[in-house]
């Protein structure tokens, strides 16, 4: 059984980005748009650096 440490929701125009690291170390990734949902495991510290590169295109995004 896995329990859920964090949670993070990201939020675009027309996406939503769910990450959630659980207690085995695995970080998962769904992306929901209008069509379809998508997800991804991965390890902690790819979880990390996701986090970091989505923070900075969603502050980035209003200034282009």
């Amino acid at each position: 059984m896995s329990l859920k440490h964090l949670v993070r929701e990201f939020r675009t125009a027309y996406k939503l980005f769910l990450f959630t690291v659980v207690n085995d170390g695995k970080s998962i990734v769904l992306e929901r748009n209008r069509g379809r949902d998508y997800e991804v495991s991965f390890k902690l510290g790819g979880a990390a650096w996701l986090l970091d590169a989505v923070e900075v295109v969603i502050r980035d995004e209003g200034k282009g």
